[in-house]
């Protein structure tokens, strides 16, 4: 399959055979990059409880896996290969069926993990588009997923999360590999970090990205911030509590997390500017693959 490539090495006209290019112009489409476990359902709430906004958290539906949200597949292939025609594909459909509103959320954030900014940018549309750049307390993500064991099965961690054996990373993770699955969920919280700064600089000029943290926003001033940002009324009413885990936190893991953390030096911004001036790229194919 032949396509044509910008400087970034992003396929130019994937979206043409969608129906993307037969919507009104003008239109608001608000997404995150962020981790997940860090507020993502309760802030589809408050949007879509406070505005005329259509608001989504994560479409999982027995036909939304690979068509509104990413599959195993379609992830493995944007962190093994890049933008493969695979993930390509995946887009067109995604944003054919992307409602025709005037402002759309969605706060699902396994897009991200496959490609989600490189499909705006590539995409044929002069949507206004804004990304949130979501954080959580470490000891409290980091916690969360062990409760969970999320980390403890490849293919959860394929579908929902990354995987620190993919190639296309950007923060080395042997420092973190003899911690198990805390190792890997530290990692996967410091990747998530350094790809926000690496999606800021590289698409800065084309995207608004605005920065919150769950702490702040989860605050009536904080929630009342982001929204004025996003265009929203000021004051919104706060939602109850969205998919929180249901146990006591484990006080003492979060202690000994706590520790753990406070050893480790990490800096999202100089990670991801290493990565891009050592000519990294997280979608760049190294060959345009068909399967």
């Amino acid at each position: 399959m032949d396509v044509e490539r910008d400087g970034l090495g992003v396929a130019v006209g994937i979206f043409a055979a969608s129906t993307v290019q037969e919507r009104p112009l003008n239109r608001h489409r608000i997404f995150t990059i962020t981790g997940g476990r860090t507020g993502t359902a309760w802030l589809a709430a408050l949007v879509g409880e406070n505005s005329g906004c259509v608001a989504v958290h994560e479409p999982i539906g027995v036909d939304d896996i690979g068509t509104r949200t990413p599959d195993i597949r379609s992830l493995r292939h944007f962190n093994t290969y890049g933008m493969t025609p695979v993930v390509e594909q995946f887009w067109r459909t995604k944003f054919s069926l992307l409602p025709d509103v005037p402002e759309y959320f969605e706060s699902n954030h396994i897009l991200a993990k496959a490609g989600l900014v490189e499909a705006l940018a590539a995409a044929t549309s002069d949507d206004r588009v804004t990304i949130l750049l979501l954080r959580r307390e470490w000891d409290k993500q980091v916690s969360s997923y062990l409760d969970r064991d999320d980390f403890r099965s490849a293919a959860n961690v394929w579908q929902w999360y990354l995987d620190p054996a993919y190639p296309r990373r950007i923060v080395d993770p042997s420092r973190l590999t003899r911690f198990g699955m805390t190792g890997a969920a530290i990692w996967y919280a410091a990747e998530i970090e350094a790809r926000q700064e690496y999606y800021r600089r590289l698409y800065g000029d084309r995207f608004a990205f605005i920065d919150c943290t769950l702490e702040e926003i989860t605050t009536p001033a904080g929630a009342g911030a982001l929204m004025t940002r996003l265009g929203f009324r000021p004051d919104p009413i706060l939602p109850k509590r969205r998919n929180a885990n249901t146990g006591r936190p484990n006080q003492e893991r979060i202690e000994r997390l706590r520790r753990l953390l406070a050893r480790i030096r990490f800096d999202p911004v100089e990670s991801a500017s290493e990565f891009i001036e050592a000519g990294g790229s997280l979608h760049r194919p190294a060959a345009v693959r068909t399967d």
